[in-house]
C-alpha cells in the first residue's frame, strides 16, 4: 500500500556533514519526519527482532 506522506518525507530527508565528518540526517527546515521515524524505528526492530511495549513508546 502506497503511503503519500511516507513517501514524501523519506524522500525530502537530508543528509548533512559536520565539520568533524560526522553526517546526520534530518528533514527540511519547516519539514517534518515522524512517520519516516516511526517506520525506521519498526525496521530496526524488525530485524534486530526486538520487541516493543507501548509502556516504553511512551514519553
Amino acid at each position: 500500500m502506497d503511503n503519500p506522506r511516507l513517501i514524501s518525507q523519506l524522500a525530502a530527508l537530508e543528509r548533512k556533514t559536520s565539520r568533524r565528518g560526522k553526517d546526520t540526517i534530518d528533514h527540511p527546515p519547516a519539514g517534518h519526519d515522524d512517520v519516516a521515524n516511526v517506520v525506521a524505528g519498526a525496521a530496526h526492530c524488525a530485524v534486530h527482532r526486538h520487541s516493543v511495549t507501548v509502556q516504553e513508546l511512551v514519553i
